[in-house]
């Protein structure tokens, strides 16, 4: 059974995605926005450890 969540309790989860690939950062952060969601993401892992320090 799925977990059923409210858009505003979506609304408040934040998710980082690191990799390499740049269409994969966009395709992720496009579909997981539009389930609103807030997506950073880095092409890095050092640039998400800075962001994660932050």
């Amino acid at each position: 059974m799925t977990p059923s969540y409210s858009q505003s309790n979506i609304s408040l989860k934040r998710i980082l995605i690191v990799d390499d690939e740049e269409i994969v950062l966009v395709a992720l952060r496009e579909t997981l926005r539009r389930e609103g969601y807030g997506v950073t993401t880095c092409s890095t892992p050092e640039k998400a450890l800075q962001v994660v320090k932050a």
